[in-house]
């Protein structure tokens, strides 16, 4: 008697409709996650100071080049504008 419940045409329709709402999840969750990337603000402009090769590293930095944010950290002075978290 299980065999017949579980072979029914019922199980394909279950099967169907499960299938339809695991893909309308997947969607919405495409659809909810464009909308919230679109809502993150710009990033700031760099912030440049009085020394040329730091405000390079800043901008490179910025522009994504992870070394340049090291270099930046590492030749910034303590407590400054590159260093905002470290006090000494």
């Amino acid at each position: 008697m299980l065999s017949t419940v579980l072979a029914g045409p019922e199980v394909q329709d279950c099967a169907d409709h499960r299938g339809r709402v695991v893909g309308a999840l997947a969607i919405g969750g495409i659809i909810l996650a464009v909308v919230l990337v679109n809502r993150l603000p710009d990033p700031g402009p760099v912030v440049i100071g009085d020394d040329a090769a730091l405000n390079q590293l800043a901008q490179s930095c910025f522009d994504g080049d992870m070394g340049a944010c090291d270099d930046l950290f590492l030749d910034s002075p303590v407590a400054s504008a590159g260093r905002p978290h470290r006090r000494g």
